[in-house]
């Protein structure tokens, strides 16, 4: 087998190449890229920098184009889909890919229908990089998700009603347990203080009494959804509850190991900011992505890199980076 490190989700945001691993992997090199790449700044301490420019970023891609060169990441896997990754993985052709705790039951499941029923597949912790043990600030971040309402609905009847509903499921420990579990007695049970799911009914395979063919927690009963069922934001206990224990053990090393990079001061953009910036950054964001796969690929020589720069500074980038500066109240 070659080892070939094989990533997925590459095509979601914008096509940027190797969106979810160089996000996972930014924080150890002192920068943002990848789906962490967002509004292209990043907090050195003092002021932001735009992202794709820094001797981090840099450091980034040399990294990941060394991989290329050596044999180790084959070029293909920059604008590969979720199938192809997949299908790599599962045949043995690749080592390693981008998992979750829910896709690595894929994988497990993708490699016994293959025939390998020796292959074992673990989560291991994201390695360190030049700039320390880092995880960026989005991929660390404490925002996982918020509710909104149109201004419309506090002339409703029903407004009073709404507010308490929504405190409830968001914000109180039944109402999570609800959104998460279902109702005690009709999809879950409590047995010696540990919640788990009735003969029948499974989610991401973690009730080994399910049967051939289970009814699915989310699917046919409505809990565990995302738009109910927040992520994080409740207790250790509810959020770890329908987590495989080797997945527990993957966020606790990860917590114990990492730190979480300064995500610096806000950026309240005006109006007259936000439309200012607009097409600039989503003509820098674009330039950024074309050029990360053109420097890891070999098709654009990282010795090309001034120019590089030179091309975002002609798309406005410094006078965007002074915009985003001067939006978080920081002196240039």
């Amino acid at each position: 087998m070659v080892l070939d490190l094989r990533r997925r989700w590459n095509t979601t945001n914008n096509n940027q190449p190797l969106a979810a691993v160089l996000q996972l992997a930014s924080g150890n090199f002192g920068t943002e890229a990848g789906w962490g790449f967002g509004d292209g700044v990043t907090w050195n301490g003092e002021k932001y920098e735009f992202s794709g420019t820094q001797e981090g970023f840099k450091e980034l891609l040399t990294y990941f184009h060394g991989l290329v060169e050596d044999g180790l990441l084959d070029p293909d896997g920059l604008t590969q889909d979720d199938d192809a990754a997949k299908a790599k993985f599962t045949t043995g052709q690749a080592a390693a890919i981008s998992s979750n705790s829910q896709v690595i039951t894929e994988y497990r499941n993708g490699l016994a229908e293959a025939g390998d029923t020796e292959a074992e597949v673990r989560n291991i912790v994201v390695p360190a990089g030049p700039a320390g043990d880092i995880m960026d600030s989005t991929t660390g971040g404490k925002f996982e998700s918020g509710v909104a309402f149109s201004k419309d609905v506090a002339e409703k009847p029903y407004f009073k009603a709404l507010l308490q509903y929504v405190d409830w499921i968001y914000f109180s420990d039944e109402g999570l347990e609800f959104a998460k579990w279902g109702v005690e007695g009709e999809t879950f049970e409590v047995v010696d203080g540990k919640r788990q799911l009735l003969d029948g009914i499974d989610w991401n395979g973690i009730n080994p009494n399910a049967g051939e063919d289970p009814k699915l927690l989310n699917a046919d009963f409505g809990y565990y959804n995302g738009v109910w069922s927040l992520a994080h934001g409740s207790t250790a206990d509810l959020v770890q509850s329908t987590l495989a224990p080797e997945v527990v053990e993957f966020q606790t090393a990860m917590n114990e190991q990492k730190e979480v990079a300064d995500p610096g001061p806000g950026i309240p953009l005006t109006e007259a900011q936000r439309t200012q910036t607009a097409v600039t950054q989503s003509n820098l964001a674009t330039a950024v992505h074309t050029a990360t796969a053109q420097f890891i690929k070999g098709d654009r020589s990282l010795d090309d890199w001034d120019a590089y720069v030179a091309e975002l500074q002609g798309l406005g980038m410094d006078e965007y980076v002074a915009t985003m500066n001067e939006a978080a109240g920081v002196a240039e």
